[in-house]
């Protein structure tokens, strides 16, 4: 059924609707889905309720609810969008494509550059019809899967260390080093679709100061590596571990020119070794399947995708990340920090 013109609303004209819908999608969507956005849904809730949400919704005969679509401006990237849903009898291509067009057009404003990234799940539109759709606006699919390495595993091996090259844990002294790898690691790759803010260094800064604060548990420093050639910083690799679960690998990253050079595989083998010497028996993370370097890596040294974890989405890859350069004029977000990390 196609969707009036006239009948659409900003989430900012209709807060108390676009709450209601919210309401609706969390009903409607997967236990996984809900697991994924588990930190988002205040935060998406907070931001409606003091007009700053980015989103269009529109409201049906007898003020049934039938669309909803939010998102976050990203700053160098454009539009994050992390909701779409669809009421029941409306749950079919021809609405959810409008609803689609609508959101990438953006009538009202609210934000300017490219749609980057949405999820496969649609609640309350099956699967295939949203990926039809997705497909044919131009979207490829991706998937994140959580990756274990448990007991089991031949121990893998690691390249002989240059002589001019050493190991060492992370200090606080470290922290505008370890930021700058992880930013220059990622620019150009997919990972940066999943940060809120499109600029690499202050998403690599907001990464730093969560990690500090807890938000993934207590930060492992001992098992925390840095790669040094001649004094220089090469890679980096930081794990934290929540109460409850095995340590996670939150992040490995190399400079982009050094890597392919086993640096990379150096610093996750010796942070094994040092989990193992904790007693410490599982390593956890998360990686772009389309990462294919990254996911070779992991699964060469005995990482397996754990079971219903793969989460997929569709995204539109706006190129590298060039500094100063954006794909329109992005309205800033807040600045608290639990708003510049997903």
């Amino acid at each position: 059924m196609p969707v009036p013109e006239r009948s659409w609303f900003t989430v900012r004209e209709a807060p108390e609707e676009a709450l209601r819908l919210l309401q609706d999608y969390r009903d409607a969507a997967s236990p996984e889905l809900l697991s994924t956005f588990r930190l988002a849904y205040p935060r998406v809730q907070r931001r409606i309720r003091e007009g700053r949400a980015h989103g269009l919704l529109w409201v049906g005969p007898k003020d049934d609810g039938i669309a909803l679509a939010i998102w976050s401006a990203v700053p160098r990237l454009g539009r994050q969008c992390f909701i779409l849903f669809l009421s029941e009898g409306y749950r079919n291509a021809a609405t959810f494509s409008q609803l689609l067009r609508q959101v990438e057009s953006d009538p009202v404003g609210q934000a300017k550059g490219p749609l980057v990234l949405v999820s496969e799940e649609v609640p309350g539109l099956p699967t295939e019809i949203a990926g039809r759709v997705f497909a044919g606006r131009g979207f490829q699919r991706c998937s994140r899967p959580a990756m274990v390495r448990g007991t089991g595993h031949p121990w893998p091996s690691a390249p002989p260390l240059p002589s001019n090259a050493r190991l060492r844990t992370v200090t606080p002294e470290d922290r505008p080093v370890v930021q700058r790898v992880n930013a220059l690691a990622f620019r150009a790759g997919l990972s940066r679709l999943w940060f809120d803010d499109g600029d690499p260094f202050r998403s690599s800064a907001a990464t730093l100061r969560l990690l500090e604060k807890g938000e993934w548990g207590r930060w492992i420093r001992e098992s925390s590596w840095v790669y040094e050639r001649s004094g220089q910083v090469l890679g980096v690799g930081l794990v934290t571990h929540a109460s409850g679960r095995c340590p996670l690998l939150l992040s490995l990253a190399v400079l982009p020119e050094e890597q392919g050079h086993g640096i990379g595989r150096t610093l996750l083998v010796e942070t094994l070794r040092s989990l193992h010497a904790q007693g410490e028996k599982e390593l956890e993370l998360n990686v772009v399947r389309e990462n294919a370097s990254a996911f070779a890596l992991y699964t060469a040294t005995g990482f397996e995708v754990v079971k219903g974890t793969e989460r997929a989405f569709w995204l539109r890859d706006p190129g590298p990340w060039t500094e100063g350069a954006s794909p329109g004029t992005v309205e800033a977000e807040g600045t608290d920090e639990t708003d510049e990390s997903s």
